[in-house]
């Protein structure tokens, strides 16, 4: 027996093993719940498959002092301690770190969903879905290299988390993470693990000797995971395809995929690590630029139609305004017919009456500005009144033409029907 028996507890009984979630050559992680605070949560234990064993009652041999095991528990330790002081979105966070079993355990926030390996054998990803996943990780190691000096040394699809319910992504499994110094040296003595073949540059693979301890190692790796996204392959080992001249680009290229993003592949999986992408934030940096013509085009397109809106509000209401008015105009219009058809019966019976007013107030007509003219057929007059005929003793009788003129000069308080356009 190598694993723990679901139902076993942990912790004094604070967790509760579930079942298995997978096992590697250090470990072995679980599902488990918090039996206090009602949580499922993931715990890894340390487990050397090809050293330890475990009894019936779930405890650990082989961790005796100075063991191959027991110096490897320490690493396990560290690694515990350097998760827990990451605090990054795109990072699994641990919770807590314990021993019991004989062994170490350290736990972590449980994440419902699938690793990428998993995940691209049931969907076929977009580049654009695989640009993105690649930018969420290179966010993560970013964080690790410029805040903590860490290098995760086994970047892989499979130590990627896709959480199911929002895609979010997460980078998990630092059991061969190491810090690295200004010099590009490993700043312990311990061994550094040689990775995964496909995902690990040639440099990692000979212990990364003469100051390459560097970030460009895990560049690589992010790089090849891209790869594998895009293609749904796994790169050859990196001393094969230091020797396939364009293998990169032709295999992208017959996957369709755009010439910018595979030079962006090719640059971080360049065989020389001096002609290599230098660091996570000139990858990101890369990967922007593929996007930012798309989300400009966005823009400019959402800018268009608020535009387009914005003009058609402004037009709306002049037209409805303009048509409001209209009405007034055309009853005074119709008035005006009106007048136009009793023409000749008021000068019929008015003509006579209204010369003798004229002939007897010409003095009084005169002071208000009134000018009359006679038609040489003696059948209209027409009055032009500068006043507005205040002086309507007076100046009674005026008869006025059906025009529009008479109609504004009638009705000057119709102005205030037209606020100026500015008020739109």
């Amino acid at each position: 027996m190598s694993q723990l028996k679901p139902g076993s507890r942990l912790r004094g009984g604070t967790y509760f093993i579930n079942k298995v979630l997978g096992q590697g050559s250090f470990g072995i992680t679980y599902m488990a719940e918090h039996t206090i605070l009602h949580k499922t949560v993931a715990i890894k234990e340390f487990f050397m498959k090809e050293l330890n064993s475990r009894a019936e009652d779930g405890s650990i041999t082989g961790m005796t002092d100075g063991s191959l095991s027991f110096k490897y528990a320490e690493k396990f330790r560290k690694e515990a301690a350097n998760l827990a002081r990451m605090k990054h979105p795109n990072i699994v966070e641990v919770t807590d770190a314990f021993e019991d079993n004989g062994t170490c355990y350290y736990v972590m926030d449980f994440v419902e969903g699938e690793n990428l390996n998993d995940y691209i054998r049931s969907h076929r990803l977009s580049e654009n879905e695989a640009v993105s996943i690649a930018r969420d990780i290179a966010n993560a190691l970013q964080y690790m290299h410029e805040q903590h000096r860490m290098l995760h040394l086994d970047l892989k699809p499979g130590n990627v988390m896709r959480r199911r319910s929002d895609g979010h992504i997460f980078l998990i499994d630092f059991g061969l993470s190491k810090h690295y110094s200004n010099g590009g040296q490993p700043e312990t003595s311990t061994t550094i693990g040689l990775g995964t073949p496909g995902y690990a540059p040639i440099e990692q693979g000979n212990q990364a000797k003469d100051g390459d301890f560097r970030p460009t190692i895990d560049i690589y790796a992010l790089g090849a995971t891209l790869f594998k996204l895009l293609t749904g392959n796994t790169p050859p080992n990196a001393s094969e395809i230091a020797f396939k001249k364009d293998y990169i680009q032709n295999e992208l290229t017959s996957k369709g995929m755009s010439t910018r993003v595979t030079v962006v592949v090719s640059n971080a999986m360049a065989a020389d690590p001096s002609m290599r992408t230098a660091t996570a934030r000139d990858f990101i940096s890369q990967l922007s630029s593929l996007i930012a013509p798309v989300k400009q085009e966005e823009t400019q397109t959402f800018v268009n139609q608020e535009s387009t809106r914005t003009s058609v509000k402004k037009e709306e209401p002049r037209t409805s305004v303009k048509k409001e008015e209209t009405h007034p105009k055309n009853n005074n219009d119709d008035n005006s017919g009106c007048w136009g058809g009793c023409w000749n019966i008021i000068l019929l019976f008015a003509l006579p009456l209204i010369f003798a007013i004229i002939a007897s107030n010409v003095d009084s007509c005169s002071s208000n500005n009134a000018v009359y003219d006679e038609a040489a057929d003696s059948t209209s007059a027409e009055c032009v009144v500068e006043d507005s005929c205040a002086a309507v003793d007076t100046c009674a009788a005026v008869i006025c033409t059906d025009t529009i003129d008479f109609l504004e000069e009638a009705h000057p308080a119709d102005s205030a029907y037209y606020p100026a356009d500015s008020a739109y």
